[in-house]
């Protein structure tokens, strides 16, 4: 077994910093964030379901069902709701530390260092600005609970598989993505992590161990299919698209606040290749880091599969990566330029992390600036059918990734049918959405009835800030730099 059965370093005095922090910053942003987007629109859709009923056909969760239904009867505020995220991030935090320190031997400093680093958490922010997120961090729970299982000092298999079944179940219970928790667990077994007859076969030792939990995943998927329930149809991307964005992964993680092309360019994919060899050097000498990075390279498979790296898929996967960090290089000489390296990290993710808080609240206080003017104007003209064209899919500079969504989904006005419509030539809508686009011209044709409004981004201060006015037809004035707007995540 390679697991460290030495004093663990962690503690009370390890959780503070990292919690004080990301408090700092949690209240500067996702604290003041209200519902946004998606959210509106699965509270409406819980009006009309059960306590625990499915709430849309893409993802199966009970407990996020729950958690919306009492959000529907004004039982859970936006507030609430982010202050739960925050407490599970918390308790995150502390198993995290836990992990790190039972695992890997660090020196205190990058316990505290790494801890503070997940802490911020700049590349997964979004599982707690976004309400409807709150499942990415539930998720992550439960794995590192079941990873601490595994790595327990005192192993006993009689009831460590049946405890990782339970937690299969669990996690099965509150987000789709509890399909990552027995894959997960079978690379910790295979690495020789959890209890178990080390003279028997690997298979045979595994399939004892994990049977149970496997048995439940399966169970899981095909309930779920039965069910109606759809995991989404794959991108099919190209191998060149998954090699790029398998070799970019840890530098989103390390620096997630750059344009789209920078990941692309070719000094992006000279510094991912650079990160990559810095996340190796310890895994030359410590079985246990490179569990973790094969952890972490095992978490990217289902935004592949989706195509698109949202910033919460990220929530659960850059732990992993932080958690290499800890390990000390085997020579003592490499011990300062390792440290080194760390605090530049950690001071990467202050930065990112500051300014990803202000763009979510900005963001949201653009979307309700954008909601309180179309109000406005429905009730001046006292209107029972508005045209909306241009209303924004995300906030931020042109082309960075991961921007806030704004308007995605949820846009809804009692007693007023809301339609909406793009023009071509917006640079800061998703222009593979569902929602038409049409020329100026055809929008005169063919919206006869109605108020039509359009969203506007301020010519000075371009999609950073937004105003409503009712269309006319005339074209959006080029703006240098402006490009088509994807997701938030696209790449």
């Amino acid at each position: 077994m390679t697991v460290s059965r030495q004093k663990e370093p962690g503690g009370v005095a390890f959780l503070a910093l990292p919690v004080v922090l990301a408090f700092s910053i949690f209240a500067m942003g996702a604290l003041q964030v209200g519902y946004l987007s998606d959210d509106f629109a699965l509270i409406r859709a819980a009006e009309r379901s059960g306590w625990f009923g499915a709430i849309e056909k893409t993802h199966f969760s009970p407990a996020i069902s729950f958690l919306f239904k009492c959000a529907s009867l004004s039982w859970i505020s936006a507030t609430q709701w982010h202050l739960l995220a925050f407490g599970f991030h918390c308790l995150n935090v502390g198993l995290f530390i836990r992990l790190v320190s039972r695992l890997l031997e660090p020196t205190r400093f990058l316990v505290v260092v790494v801890g503070c680093l997940f802490a911020l958490c700049a590349p997964g922010i979004e599982a707690l600005a976004w309400a409807c997120a709150l499942g990415y961090v539930l998720i992550l729970t439960i794995i590192l609970c079941g990873l601490l299982v595994m790595s327990s000092p005192r192993p006993r298999l009689s009831r460590d598989r049946w405890t990782l079944c339970l937690l299969q179940l669990l996690a099965c219970l509150v987000w789709d993505w509890a399909v990552l928790f027995a894959p997960i667990i079978t690379v910790a077994g295979c690495f020789g992590w959890g209890p178990g007859d080390r003279r028997l076969p690997i298979l045979r030792r595994l399939l004892l161990l994990l049977g149970p939990t496997c048995a439940m995943l399966l169970s899981y998927m095909i309930f779920r299919g039965a069910m109606g329930y759809r995991l989404g149809e794959p991108v099919g991307l190209r191998p060149d698209k998954i090699i790029h964005l398998l070799l970019s992964a840890p530098l989103r993680c390390i620096f997630p606040n750059s344009s789209i092309e920078f990941y692309r360019s070719s000094l992006g994919n000279l510094l991912s290749m650079a990160v990559w060899g810095v996340m190796i050097v310890p895994c030359l000498h410590d079985r246990n880091a490179r569990m973790l990075l094969v952890v972490f390279g095992l978490c990217q498979v289902p935004y592949i599969y989706f195509g698109t790296p949202e910033s919460r898929y990220f929530y659960i996967s850059s732990p992993f990566l932080f958690a290499v960090l800890a390990r000390r290089p085997a020579k003592r000489s490499w011990c300062f330029l390792w440290k080194g390296m760390v605090v530049v990290a950690f001071a990467l993710a202050v930065y990112c992390a500051v300014e990803r808080a202000a763009l979510w609240r900005a963001a949201y206080l653009q979307a309700q600036s954008i909601r309180n003017e179309v109000i406005e104007w429905i009730e001046s003209r006292r209107a029972r059918l508005c045209v909306i064209v241009n209303l924004p899919d995300a906030y931020g500079p042109a082309n960075m990734l991961w921007k806030p969504y704004v308007w995605r989904n949820g846009f809804f006005v009692e007693g007023v049918k809301i339609r909406r419509i793009n023009t071509t030539d917006a640079d800061f809508i998703w222009r593979d959405s569902a929602i038409p686009i049409l020329s100026r011209k055809e929008i005169l044709e063919t919206q006869t009835r109605g108020l039509i409004l359009e969203v506007r981004a301020d010519s000075e201060q371009g999609s950073q800030k937004f105003h409503v006015q009712e269309f006319n037809g005339i074209a959006l004035p080029e703006r240098r730099g402006a490009q088509s707007a994807g997701p938030p995540g696209a790449d």
